[in-house]
């Protein structure tokens, strides 16, 4: 029985390696480009569907997108750029690699002293109601 655990255990890591964030269960996910860098993507995940903003903190660069993940690639992405000086432009735009990204929980966030990663805890919901409100009113 013990056996039959483990095993079951290893193939469960090991297709979650396989499909990636695709396989992930559906809810809110946060990445930074990586260590250091102040370009941070969140995004709400249901099904193989995802909505969410790709932002730079405390700078201008601010879009929402949306595509469909397969495996760890966000795919068919199309993002509306949006800002105080911009009109919203809805545009097709290259894959997205995330196993490129690196991603950052929830637990870890909620125990950090960093301020933009407070400030995309407590604001995630709101990231992704503004996104859905944009794609809303530029289908």
């Amino acid at each position: 029985y013990n056996q039959a655990q483990d095993a079951i255990l290893k193939w469960e890591k090991k297709w979650r390696q396989l499909v990636g964030v695709e396989g992930f269960t559906d809810g809110i996910y946060f990445y930074q480009q990586n260590k250091g860098s102040n370009l941070y993507l969140i995004f709400q995940k249901q099904g193989n569907k995802i909505l969410g903003k790709k932002y730079g903190f405390q700078s201008d660069y601010i879009v929402c997108l949306r595509g469909v993940i397969r495996r760890n690639i966000l795919e068919d992405v199309t993002q509306i750029s949006y800002g105080i000086d911009f009109i919203p432009q809805v545009e097709s735009v290259d894959p997205i690699n995330l196993s490129k990204w690196y991603r950052i929980s929830w637990d870890k966030i909620s125990n950090s002293s960093k301020y933009p990663l407070h400030y995309a805890y407590n604001n995630k919901d709101h990231h992704i109601e503004s996104c859905q409100k944009e794609f809303d009113k530029n289908p």
